[in-house]
């Protein structure tokens, strides 16, 4: 006697599918990102940016279908976007900064919609992409962005709109800048813009000084409460 037909087994089938092709696009992209940063030819740039567009067609054609990608998967792919636009400071690819921000951006809210997230995002999602940007010098694009997750995240994580960012991430992004410039000053270079530099480090410091403040009203509220 033959089975009877279980549509629900062709969705997982399909989920699992989308998972599993979105995940190894991940690492295609990445590596390809690597090699590009190596070999700046025109065939390296152009696979890598036809990968950094069907890996965005990838995610948008899931949440059309309606099968959502898990939270830490967004985060791989948040890193291969960054990661893959980011070595145009290597003058690999020529993704420009304003494009990188509005795929994160647009592939946050696709996220949220997808997971029916209505709170904050954790920061780790966008941590990655933001020392992804310094690392390769491009401090508009981290400026850029970080506006963007302000304006997204604003009212979760501070009254005055400041995004939170871990203490150890603040730390590893001055110190990336320092050393960058640290490193023009030797070599009689300047691959530090001075004025974006110093607008990334106080947004940074206003980040760090918002989360003390928090952190110190939470400590009060928890002493109050004993």
């Amino acid at each position: 006697r033959e089975e009877p037909h279980d549509p629900h087994h062709d969705l997982s089938a399909l989920h699992s599918a989308f998972l599993s092709v979105t995940t190894w696009c991940c690492s295609v992209c990445l590596h390809a990102a690597e090699t590009a940063a190596v070999n700046s030819s025109t065939t390296s740039n152009t696979h890598t940016r036809t990968l950094h567009q069907k890996l965005i067609e990838l995610t948008e054609r899931a949440a059309q279908l309606r099968l959502p990608l898990h939270l830490p998967l967004y985060s791989q792919i948040a890193n291969a976007l960054s990661t893959a636009s980011c070595i145009e400071g290597k003058k690999a690819i020529n993704i420009s900064n304003e494009n990188l921000t509005n795929s994160l951006m647009d592939l946050i809210k696709t996220m949220k919609h997808s997971l029916d997230i209505s709170g904050p995002i954790d920061s780790i999602f966008y941590s990655k992409p933001l020392l992804n940007l310094v690392k390769y010098g491009q401090i508009r694009g981290a400026i850029d962005f970080m506006k963007g997750m302000m304006k997204e995240e604003e009212g979760f994580h501070h009254e005055s709109g400041i995004l939170k960012i871990e203490y150890n991430v603040i730390i590893e992004l001055l110190s990336m800048m320092e050393k960058r410039a640290m490193s023009d000053m030797k070599n009689g270079t300047q691959t530090l813009n001075e004025s974006d530099a110093m607008e990334l480090a106080l947004l940074l410091q206003e980040a760090a000084t918002a989360q003390h403040e928090h952190q110190n009203k939470d400590s009060l509220a928890d002493k109050d409460g004993v």
